[in-house]
């Protein structure tokens, strides 16, 4: 089993390979869940620590694990303090850190999947304004590329149907208020990943998450009305698929960030971005 040290170690070398000076490793995962599948513990395989909520940030001669006050004492039992510093993330923001650490000109990688625009233009205007050269740099998930033993499996539990009676309203009926309302303000489209709106929208329930019945997935809703899905198609049971209907189309979620590429083009040639 490959231990702490090693796995920080094989880090590095891959920023080395992506010509990066520090990597930031959130405890989320691309759909923003606070609880996630074992799969994407990437914070708790790197670091051991198991909190709901965290940031490593590793540098080629240093590194950090941040929660806030609520783990104090995890991180500190749970955490090699000979290989990361422990902070507040609260008390000491990614940025300040990053800025108080990283030597000049350091690039500093993430994987933009994990983070919000907000977060991003946040750390990037702040590291930038500090005046030592240091910028963000988008890279593929470093942690995916090292974490080859002992992965768990991405999650594959089947999708059911949330009954109309409970829901008070059927997906369709759902879907049609919804794109009345894309129509009257103007838009295009609208994307959707928060997984339990997916739930409502969709009147769906999955087994993903534990403790929360949700199916991972993206969503796009048209303003006709119609949606794709961008889903694991093995979860979906033929009753599902008749649940969906022909106005919900399937797709793999490998192609969800092609996709969002072609709306964005047919958006603006249509004038409607």
């Amino acid at each position: 089993m490959v231990n702490a040290a090693q796995k920080l170690e094989n880090l590095r070398r891959a920023m080395d390979d992506h010509g990066i000076d520090g990597f930031i490793v959130p405890r989320t995962d691309e759909y923003q869940n606070e609880y996630v599948p074992d799969c994407y513990e990437r914070l708790s395989w790197l670091t051991d620590f198991t909190g709901s909520v965290g940031y490593a940030i590793i540098l080629k001669d240093k590194a950090v694990v941040m929660s806030n006050s609520i783990y104090t004492l995890q991180l500190k039992n749970q955490v090699d303090q000979t290989l990361y510093a422990l902070s507040d993330y609260i008390a000491e923001p990614i940025e300040n850190w990053i800025i108080n650490n990283a030597k000049d000109g350091a690039r500093i990688g993430y994987d933009p999947k994990l983070f919000s625009p907000n977060q991003v233009h946040r750390i990037s205007e702040a590291i930038s304004d500090a005046d030592k050269g240091l910028s963000l740099k988008p890279t593929e998930n470093l942690i995916d590329e090292i974490w080859i033993d002992n992965r768990p499996p991405v999650p594959s539990a089947k999708v059911t149907i949330f009954p109309t009676e409970i829901a008070g309203k059927t997906s369709q009926q759902k879907r049609e208020e919804l794109a009345r309302g894309l129509k009257e303000k103007g838009c295009y489209a609208a994307i959707i990943t928060k997984l339990d709106s997916i739930a409502w929208l969709l009147n769906i329930r999955g087994g993903d998450i534990a403790h929360t019945p949700v199916v991972l997935s993206s969503l796009i809703l048209h303003k006709d009305g119609t949606v794709d899905l961008f889903v694991d198609a093995t979860k979906l049971t033929e009753e599902i698929k008749e649940h969906l209907g022909h106005d919900v189309r399937i797709h793999t979620p490998e192609k969800w960030r092609d996709y969002l590429h072609k709306i964005g083009v047919d958006a603006l040639e249509q004038g409607e971005a």
